[in-house]
């Protein structure tokens, strides 16, 4: 989400994620059965809708591009047409839908510090172990801890002085 470049930005791609996320939710709840776009169902959902007509203003383009890491050495993918909105927003939205798509979107998570990440693993809390540290080390359990190990090893240098 770094790559928003401004509060305006970052604020619709987190209202994007949001919408996502209530959908998926209420799919799992009633899962819709037939395939067919959304503008030629009879009964579309109002979410289904506002979403997309949120996601109207990232407009994008098949493009050719060279990609050294692939054998032919070129490409194809997706670029935005950069007068729909920052380039930034279009590829957090892009990978937001991508994630979506791939069932992942639940793995993007926010960290106790603000900041977002992708969990590798479904039990991961933090973004990183300075965070996860900091975490554990400000909690009242930890403080306890060290409170009883402090009181431990004043008795035990207390009683070993006087000998």
């Amino acid at each position: 989400m770094r790559s928003c470049q401004t509060e305006e930005s970052r604020k619709r791609v987190i209202e994007v994620i949001s919408r996502v996320r209530d959908i998926q939710k209420r799919i799992k709840l009633s899962p819709v059965r037939f395939r067919a776009p959304c503008s030629e169902l009879p009964n579309v959902p109002a979410e289904f809708k506002q979403l997309n007509r949120m996601l109207e203003r990232y407009r994008s383009r098949p493009q050719f591009f060279v990609h050294p890491g692939r054998r032919e050495g070129w490409d194809v993918d997706d670029a935005p047409v950069l007068k729909s909105c920052p380039s930034g927003e279009w590829l957090a939205v892009d990978g937001v839908l991508r994630l979506a798509k791939a069932n992942r979107l639940d793995r993007l998570q926010t960290c106790a510090c603000g900041k977002w990440y992708f969990a590798k693993f479904s039990h991961q809390r933090f973004c990183s172990t300075e965070c996860r540290v900091k975490f554990w080390e400000s909690s009242d359990e930890r403080k306890e801890q060290k409170r009883k190990k402090a009181r431990e090893y004043y008795e035990f240098h207390k009683v070993h002085e006087r000998k």
